[in-house]
């Protein structure tokens, strides 16, 4: 069991379950949706309850009597439940009930896919309900330290709070708290194949619709870690299959949160990128060191925007020009503008990442921030681009 750690979603939680009859908990299997809930969340609400319809008997019970399953439950403020895809019926029922009483906090519904069409879910609870997306545990949150939001936007004086070695470990490790926590290397890797073959050949299974390749899906994750550019239409030339099929197994992978999507900016050109949902896994499966740099400061982005507020960071993106040249990041703080960020891996300073910034920087109104993150040591200013160590960003 993984030693509990402090989220930094808690709060935003709170907030929301003090607004809204119903918060909705989603995110990948095992990135601690269920510890959140049951022992953090728990432990401090002694009024609520906490099911799972993991347990058998739980789920044929909801199933076969979905009105009568939220009845026997729904004295208790709030009522958890988790893995609640596995019951579609149990959210027309829970609109029932919050319908004829619109107080808040009456429910939390947890699951590890999306709460949609995709999963059989045809209720979605709108106006009714937030939704709290969940990731693996953060730099921050592995290490105890207060969220610094900042640190997303960092400049030349922006402090690290991390040290190399410490990102260099997460980098390995990744931030899936069931598998941080393992110091041995072998057993760590036992964790991670073991995910990897539940998410491919029992998780998808379970999804509406036609049955999934376990051994396609399996290799879509293992491309998207090491592909230069992963997208269907690579993936599809890569292993040989056509683009409709590659398409489908992404799009359940992507409602299983086994995968993150990242469009390309209005501002080039570009099909979707794909992102492993963890950089633990991007590492395990030989992601390159600037792919693994990447898909940390992706989940970092992420998480503060899920964190935070919803609307903190808009149209997150990637920037590519007509020939080829790459800002891995480019979004929007709802209060300062945009930021562009682009990710080296070496710890000597690349010049044309810095002519690429500053060529986007003409295109975009007055940028609020030009990033390049390098292995540098100490930050700089080179153009009016803030050069800044990777742990300035990643930690």
């Amino acid at each position: 069991m993984p030693h509990p750690r402090e989220r930094y979603s808690l709060s935003w939680f709170n907030k929301k379950l003090a607004f809204q009859r119903v918060v909705l908990v989603q995110g990948a299997r095992q990135c601690g949706k269920s510890f959140f809930l049951r022992d953090i969340f728990a432990k401090k609400h002694p009024e609520s309850i906490y099911v799972t319809l993991d347990q058998p008997s739980e789920r044929k019970f909801a199933s076969d009597n979905p009105e009568s399953f939220i009845e026997k439950l729904k004295l208790s403020k709030p009522v958890m439940i988790d893995e609640a895809q596995k019951v579609p019926s149990l959210f027309d029922a829970v609109k029932f009930v919050v319908d004829q009483d619109p107080r808040p906090g009456q429910f939390v519904l947890a699951g590890s896919t999306e709460f949609s069409i995709k999963s059989n879910i045809r209720e979605a609870l709108t106006g009714r309900a937030a939704t709290l997306r969940m990731f693996p545990l953060t730099m921050g949150e592995a290490r105890q330290i207060p969220p610094v939001k900042i640190r997303l936007f960092p400049t030349k004086t922006t402090p690290t709070n991390i040290d190399r070695a410490e990102l260099m470990r997460h980098l390995k490790r990744g931030g899936m708290p069931g598998m941080f926590f393992i110091h041995g290397q072998a057993e760590r890797a036992e964790l991670m194949a073991d995910w990897i073959q539940l998410t491919t050949q029992r998780d998808i299974q379970q999804l509406p619709g036609s049955k999934k390749d376990p051994s396609l899906a399996s290799d879509i994750l293992q491309q998207v870690a090491t592909l230069e550019e992963p997208t269907v239409s690579s993936l599809a030339k890569t292993l040989r299959v056509s683009a409709r099929k590659i398409n489908s197994h992404v799009d359940a992978l992507l409602t299983l949160f086994a995968l993150v999507g990242l469009p390309p900016s209005r501002f080039g050109t570009g099909k979707p990128r794909l992102y492993l949902c963890d950089v633990g896994f991007a590492s395990f499966l030989g992601a390159s060191f600037k792919r693994q740099l990447e898909t940390l400061y992706l989940q970092e982005l992420m998480a503060y925007q899920s964190c935070f507020e919803p609307n903190s960071i808009n149209h997150l993106s990637f920037y590519r020009t007509s020939k080829g040249s790459l800002i891995d990041f480019v979004f929007q703080d709802a209060k300062s503008g945009y930021h562009c960020v682009k990710i080296h891996d070496r710890e000597s300073i690349n010049q044309l990442d810095i002519r690429i910034l500053l060529s986007l920087a003409k295109k975009l109104d007055k940028p609020a921030s030009l990033i390049c993150a390098a292995g540098v040591r100490r930050p700089q200013r080179l153009e009016g681009v803030a050069v800044v160590p990777w742990e300035a960003v990643c930690g």
